[in-house]
């Protein structure tokens, strides 16, 4: 479904971006991966797969899930860099996965290669899978989230409604053991304001949204009541003072950040694609295509979601990067379809086509001359 010089793009992507790095022998970086490969060496030492520690004292302030994934890379390959680089590649690579499967249930499968193409090379993402950081674990689970929220959305029957509702939990629940809650509030929020402008809010989509909760619940929990017993007040600490005030406030790291403090990240993070997903605008008034709608209203909350935060970090947008790919994809695919329609012979893919918006080719009628 993709032009043929495109259509080797895929498989060799994935081996330069997500394959080479493990054979350079990168040192860590500072200080994020030799803290995080510190604490899951330590994991494996101890045998204590509860509780993450650093030099012996427990280490509160992230979830598990990133600790498990590399604590187990370091189990099976000891003693090397490859082991701490692996987990961050395999979870980017899921991460752009998970977006080819987004925005293949959008528009169309030619678009979920697209969506896996813009995704593995925006320029946030593809640096941020080179290191062991928590929110690259994030991504995966959230893109497969929406996925799940948007099929309960668009079914007919209360059951099918219900079983995306618990495979969307399942996702959540992930989501939560990587990052505590802010993963549920970057898909829940612009996914319920979607819902209400789309017209799509019913008591079908309110069961599968309760259900997605309970399910998370049901996934995060045993690990957080096993923190709990073992580390008394860990949950006050975490939910309260670093989750809940880390935002509200400007107590916490990273604090004493201007408003307007991720608008470069996106500007420069969302390259090359970002010029791409201007067009898709029009065609949400025009059209009102419902995923081009969730597509924007998801980048734009989750923008304002984190800058109005007391705690900003660069990192933490990652999330958002899905839809940005997500729209470009559906700008090249719209291009692709129009010279296919058109009898085109240029190369649809290049960037001049893509970026072109759909322009009317009625001409109005010229007058008859004076006789």
């Amino acid at each position: 479904a993709l032009p043929r010089p495109m259509a080797w793009l895929v498989p060799a992507l994935a081996a330069v971006l997500f394959v080479l790095p493990l054979a350079l022998g990168t040192p860590l970086l500072d200080p994020d991966e030799g803290l995080h490969a510190a604490i899951a060496q330590e994991m494996v030492e101890r045998g204590d797969w509860v509780t993450p520690r650093l030099l012996g004292e427990a280490f509160l302030d992230k979830p598990v899930l990133f600790f498990w994934a590399l604590a187990a890379s370091i189990a099976a390959f000891p003693d090397s860099e490859f082991a701490v680089k692996l987990p961050g590649l395999l979870f980017g690579a899921l991460g752009a996965l998970a977006t080819a499967l987004l925005a293949a249930r959008l528009f169309g499968r030619r678009a979920g290669w697209l969506g896996f193409l813009t995704y593995a090379t925006l320029l946030l993402p593809m640096a941020l899978a080179q290191g062991a950081v928590h929110d690259v674990a994030l991504v995966p689970w959230t893109t497969l989230a929406m996925l799940g929220l948007w099929d309960a959305a668009g079914t007919r029957t209360w059951r099918a409604a219900c079983g995306f509702g618990a495979l969307a939990g399942l996702w959540l629940g992930l989501a939560v053991l990587t990052k505590a809650l802010t993963g549920v509030a970057l898909v829940g929020l612009p996914f319920f304001l979607w819902a209400l402008i789309a017209r799509r809010l019913t008591p079908r989509l309110v069961a599968a949204g309760v259900i997605s909760l309970l399910v998370a619940a049901l996934v995060a929990s045993p690990w957080y009541w096993a923190m709990a017993s073992a580390n008394p007040g860990y949950l006050h600490y975490y939910f309260v003072e670093r989750h809940l005030l880390g935002y509200a406030t400007t107590t916490q790291l990273h604090e004493q950040r201007a408003w307007w403090y991720y608008l470069p990240i996106l500007a420069g993070g969302a390259l090359p694609w970002l010029p791409y997903v201007g067009p898709t605008l029009s065609r949400v008034w025009r059209a009102r295509e419902p995923g081009l709608l969730l597509a924007w209203i998801w980048l734009g909350v989750d923008l304002v979601f984190l800058s109005l935060a007391g705690s900003k970090l660069l990192t933490y947008l990652l999330p958002a990067f899905p839809a940005v790919a997500v729209l470009a994809a559906a700008a090249w695919d719209s291009a692709l379809r129009e010279d296919a329609s058109s009898g085109n012979r240029r190369p649809a893919w290049r960037a001049a086509n893509a970026r072109r918006t759909v322009r009317s080719r009625v001409r109005a009628p010229v007058p008859p001359r004076a006789a």
